[in-house]
């Protein structure tokens, strides 16, 4: 049976899917306006859909003068768990404590890698407020998972290129690849052109290109599913690749393997 009938029938159970970009602790969050959903209810909607795993990003984190104690009660919330991993995060104004706290938790099992948001954290990725930051990634082979938008100058997606100048190999996954559709095709054009730049799909669906066409313009081991949750609704997001037309092994391949081949460990 295909996974576009496994889905219909609701019968996902032998299908891997790992959410790699996803907020939770609304509640901690005084930034953003969002109607907060207990950690509990937000993990138990991702396996109503049936995602396995996810990925956990601080919503408290984001703009916040106390980022290193919002990494602290994600870590602690998903070593209490079987259904999580984490991202550390970083911003600028905070260089010498976050640095010091991604120099302790990389080695973490659950470490997944290092969120920044630039727009959030009054930052601009061509500053050179990050330079530190990005180099450290990239000496030790650290995903770096970033917001980007191509309308929202301080994090499109063509600003990483002055870093992966210096460093071609480092890891690099373009948050909602650009969000609309000039900033997906730049995304997906990095994605051809650097080793290690992955299209974080969530936000394509801003781009007027279907999941059938975005496969066409990059490499199909460059795609890596998440939902963005919970600023978007988990439910479209996912069944965006469910109920697509692309071949069953892609569909394998961006639920769960890409993301596995990107951090190197098995997640589901």
């Amino acid at each position: 049976m295909s996974i576009r009938d496994l889905a219909l029938e609701k019968n996902l159970k032998d299908v891997r899917i790992f959410d790699a970009h996803f907020h939770i602790g609304e509640s901690r969050c005084t930034s953003i306006y969002i109607e907060p959903m207990s950690e509990a209810d937000s993990l138990a909607l991702s396996k109503r859909c049936g995602i396995d795993k996810v990925a956990g990003i601080a919503m408290g984190a984001m703009g916040k003068n106390d980022a290193k104690k919002e990494v602290d009660w994600l870590v602690d919330l998903a070593e209490s768990r079987d259904d999580m991993f984490f991202y550390a995060w970083y911003q600028p104004r905070q260089h010498k404590e976050l640095m010091e706290q991604i120099a302790a938790l990389k080695d973490h099992p659950l470490f997944m890698g290092v969120k920044i948001h630039p727009r959030e954290d009054r930052s601009h990725l061509d500053d050179g407020g990050y330079d530190q930051f990005m180099e450290y990634c990239a000496v030790h082979n650290i995903p770096v998972l970033c917001h980007t938008w191509e309308e929202e100058p301080m994090n499109r997606p063509g600003s990483f290129e002055r870093y992966l100048a210096k460093y071609p190999d480092m890891k690099i996954i373009l948050g909602h690849m650009g969000g609309v559709r000039q900033g997906c095709m730049d995304a997906m054009r990095m994605a051809r052109e650097y080793k290690n730049v992955y299209c974080d799909i969530n936000g394509s669906l801003y781009s007027e290109l279907w999941i059938e066409e975005m496969v066409k313009f990059a490499p199909e081991h460059k795609f890596i599913f998440s939902t963005d949750q919970t600023f978007n609704d988990t439910r479209p997001v996912l069944g965006r690749v469910l109920l697509s037309n692309i071949p069953d092994r892609l569909k394998e391949m961006i639920l769960c393997e890409n993301i596995e081949n990107l951090v190197g460990k098995k997640l589901v």
